[in-house]
């Protein structure tokens, strides 16, 4: 599946507005986004869904990709690339809490894990409130001053 192609399941601008959302997410850069959301709608197209996408949601079940066809999806506009790279992105997103990725010796399952930062969902006064009060005693806490010893 080339870029045109993911345009036809899911439009370049809804996948941009997405990218932008994920790169708030410490350790994701642009192109790592960019990737995760290819994956995101190959993974939904190849799992069954046959109607162009109006979002992105959670897969039914892990899906079966092999690395030459993340390899393809990721660098097919590129000269560099290979099964190799991507499976070290496949990695590094399993890192960053994207994905789950399960190896059984003959095939790779990948699964897409909840992203808080895509759910329409606002958060609940009490997870504000919680997330409020941790960083107030984190702020309030010093460091901890250790004892001079000595030697006699």
């Amino acid at each position: 599946m080339d870029v045109t192609e993911l345009n036809n399941w899911f439009p370049a601008k809804s996948r941009q507005a997405i990218v932008a959302q994920l790169v708030k997410r410490v350790g994701l850069t642009g192109v790592r986004a960019e990737y995760f959301v290819r994956l995101w709608v190959y993974l939904l197209v190849k799992q069954g869904d046959r109607t162009p996408l109006k979002q992105l949601e959670p897969l039914k079940a892990p899906v079966v990709c092999s690395l030459s066809e993340v390899a393809e999806l990721f660098y097919h506009d590129q000269d560099r690339g290979s099964d190799r790279a991507a499976g070290m992105i496949l990695t590094k997103l399993v890192a960053l809490g994207l994905i789950q990725k399960t190896f059984d010796g003959n095939t790779t399952q990948i699964e897409i894990l909840p992203i808080p930062e895509l759910s329409a969902e606002p958060p609940t006064l009490a997870e504000v409130l919680s997330i409020a009060l941790i960083r107030a005693v984190m702020r309030s806490l010093s460091p901890i001053s250790w004892p001079k010893t000595t030697t006699g």
